[in-house]
C-alpha cells in the first residue's frame, strides 16, 4: 500500500509539473496595428451589417432589370365535371323519376409572355432607383470598414498609451522606494529627521495608489481592443507594432504640414474620397428616381402579350385544339383617390430632404477636416513642449536630489521635483500617442483610411 501511495504521488506531481510548464511555455500571440485591424474587419458587426445590406441592394438591382424583360408563364390544369340528375323527361310519357349521372374531363395547358412597353418611365426609374441604392450601399459599406480601421487605430494607440503610462508608474514607484531607504538610512545615523521618513512613506503610498490606476487603465484598454477585435478574452495576446514609437520624429513635422498646407484641397479630395458624402450624392439621385417612378403613375400602361394553349376533354387529344392569342393591353388610371398625387408628394419630400442631407454631408466634411487641421498643429506643439520638459525636469530633478543629499534642499523639493518629472514624462506619451492618433484622424477625414 506504502509503495502505490508513493507512485501515485509521484505521477500527480510529475503530471502538475508538466502541465505548469506547458503553462508557462505558453507565449502570447502578437499583433501588430496592422494584423489587429484585419481582425477587425473580418468580425466587426457593423462591417457584416453594412455587407448584408449591400447584398440586399444589389439583388434590387437584378429584380429590376428583370421588369425590362418580357415575362413567361407557362400553366397547366386538369378539371373534372360530374352532373347527376334525379328525374328524365320522355316525350309523350312527360318527367319520371330516374337518377342519372353524367362526367366531363378538361384538360388545359398554356405558355404566355408579356412586356410592359410604356408605362411612364417607370421601370427604368426604377432600375435607375435601384442601382443608386445599391452604390450607395457600397459607399456605406466603405466607410464603415473606415470607421473600424480608425476604432481600432484609436484603442490600439490608447493600449500602447496606457502600457507607457504604466512603465512610468513603475518606474516612480521603484524610485520612491529606493529614495525611501535612503532616506531611512540617513535618519538611522541622525542626518535625516523622522518627519522625511513619514513624508517618503506618504509619497510611497501615493505610488503606489497611481500604479494600481495605471494598472487597472490598461487592463481595461487591452479589454476593449479585444472586444472590438471580437477575439476570446481567455486568450492571452501581446500588441506590439515596431512602426509605432514613443519618440516622435519632431523632424516630419515640416513634411506632414507641407502635406496637408492647402485646405480648399483638402477639402476637394474629401468630396471626392469621403463614403458617406458619395453615399449621400446617391441618395439624392435615388430619391430623384423614385419622383418618375411616382410620376409614371400618371400616365397609361402599355403592354403587349402573346399566349399559346392546347385544351381537351381527352388527354390523348390534347393536341387537336389549338390557340394563339398576342395583342396589347392598355389602361389608364381615371381616378383611384388622390393615391397617386399623394405618392408624388411623398416622393419629392424624400428628395428635398436628401437633398438637404447632402448639403449637411458637405458641411460635414468641411468642419471635420477644419477641426482635424487644428488639432494636428495643436499635437504638433504638445510634442514641442513635452518633449523640452522632459529635459527641464529631469535636470530638476537631479539638482533636487544632490541638494537634498548635501544638506542643502529639503524634502518637499525632492518630491516636487520627482512629481514634475514624472508628469513631464506622462504629458510626453500622452502628447506622442495623441499625434499619431490625430494623423489617423486626418486621413480618415479626408477618406484616405486604408482597409
Amino acid at each position: 500500500m506504502t509503495r502505490w501511495l508513493f507512485s501515485a504521488f509521484i505521477l500527480c506531481f510529475a503530471a502538475s509539473t508538466s502541465f505548469s510548464q506547458s503553462a508557462s511555455q505558453k507565449v502570447a500571440k502578437v499583433l501588430t496595428l496592422d494584423q489587429a485591424t484585419q481582425i477587425a474587419l473580418e468580425r466587426n458587426i457593423s462591417v457584416v451589417t453594412a455587407q448584408n445590406t449591400l447584398d440586399g441592394q444589389q439583388s434590387a438591382v437584378t429584380a429590376a432589370y428583370g421588369n425590362l424583360l418580357p415575362s413567361l408563364t407557362t400553366s397547366g390544369s386538369w378539371q373534372r365535371a360530374q352532373r347527376e340528375t334525379q328525374t328524365t323527361f320522355i316525350p309523350g310519357v312527360g318527367n319520371i323519376p330516374l337518377q342519372q349521372s353524367a362526367t366531363a374531363n378538361s384538360f388545359n395547358t398554356s405558355v404566355s409572355s408579356s412586356l410592359v412597353l410604356f408605362n411612364g418611365f417607370a421601370n427604368t426609374a426604377n432600375l435607375s432607383r435601384a442601382t443608386s441604392n445599391a452604390v450607395a450601399a457600397e459607399h456605406s459599406l466603405s466607410r464603415a470598414r473606415q470607421g473600424v480601421v480608425y476604432q481600432v487605430q484609436s484603442l490600439y494607440f490608447n493600449l500602447l498609451r496606457n502600457e507607457q503610462l504604466l512603465k512610468v508608474s513603475q518606474d516612480n514607484l521603484k524610485r520612491s522606494r529606493r529614495q525611501l531607504e535612503q532616506i531611512r538610512e540617513s535618519n538611522r545615523v541622525g542626518s535625516r529627521s523622522i518627519a522625511d521618513v513619514y513624508r517618503q512613506q506618504v509619497q510611497v503610498g501615493n505610488d503606489e495608489l497611481a500604479l494600481i490606476q495605471a494598472q487597472n487603465n490598461y487592463d481595461k484598454a487591452r479589454a476593449d481592443l479585444v472586444f472590438a477585435l471580437g477575439l476570446n478574452v481567455t486568450d492571452e495576446y501581446d500588441f506590439h507594432d515596431p512602426s509605432v514609437k514613443l519618440d516622435v520624429d519632431t523632424t516630419e513635422f515640416k513634411a506632414v504640414n507641407e502635406q496637408y498646407r492647402d485646405y480648399r484641397v483638402l477639402i476637394n479630395e474629401a468630396l471626392g474620397l469621403r463614403p458617406d458624402y458619395l453615399s449621400a450624392i446617391e441618395n439624392v439621385n435615388a430619391a430623384n428616381s423614385a419622383v418618375t417612378v411616382a410620376l409614371g403613375g400618371h400616365f397609361p400602361t402599355i403592354s403587349g402579350f402573346v399566349s399559346y394553349g392546347l385544351n381537351s376533354s381527352e388527354l390523348d387529344k390534347l393536341r387537336d385544339n389549338k390557340n394563339l392569342l398576342w395583342g396589347l393591353n392598355i389602361s389608364f388610371p381615371l381616378f383611384n383617390g388622390w393615391q397617386t398625387t399623394n405618392q408624388v408628394q411623398q416622393t419629392k419630400v424624400t428628395l428635398r430632404n436628401a437633398e438637404q442631407q447632402l448639403s449637411q454631408a458637405e458641411r460635414q466634411v468641411q468642419v471635420d477636416i477644419k477641426k482635424s487641421l487644428l488639432d494636428l498643429e495643436a499635437a504638433e506643439k504638445q510634442v514641442d513642449v513635452t518633449v523640452n520638459s522632459v529635459v527641464s525636469a529631469t535636470e530638476d530633478r537631479r539638482i533636487a536630489e544632490e541638494k537634498y543629499n548635501l544638506g542643502a534642499g529639503t524634502i518637499l523639493d525632492l518630491l516636487t521635483a520627482n512629481a514634475n518629472y514624472t508628469l513631464a514624462l506622462s504629458n510626453k506619451v500622452n502628447a506622442a500617442y495623441n499625434y499619431y492618433l490625430v494623423k489617423k484622424q486626418l486621413e480618415y477625414n479626408i477618406g484616405r483610411a486604408r482597409y
